[in-house]
């Protein structure tokens, strides 16, 4: 699977429809007001095993920086766009 960490907005619904063509299975944390995200639910664990990368789209997905950081240090792969790049 891959996670995927962004605003609700044309621009997620646009990388998860381009992951799944590929065939990837996509779990989606869309964030549509401060402190409302949608799909929090369907979020794997954060681990090698059962997730491929992160795909964090824009600073959404600082509130889950540090499990984030915590899963790369162990090998998984990290992809940064956008305003998420600039996040320490």
């Amino acid at each position: 699977a891959v996670v995927l960490l962004a605003r609700a907005g044309w621009e997620g619904r646009f990388v998860a429809a381009a992951l799944e063509e590929r065939g990837w299975e996509v779990r989606a944390r869309f964030a549509v007001a401060p402190s409302v995200v949608v799909g929090a639910d369907a979020l794997p664990p954060l681990d090698t095993a059962r997730v491929a990368a992160v795909v964090a789209l824009d600073s959404s997905a600082a509130a889950l920086a540090p499990a984030i950081a915590a899963y790369v240090r162990r090998g998984g792969g990290l992809v940064l766009a956008g305003d998420a790049a600039l996040a320490p």
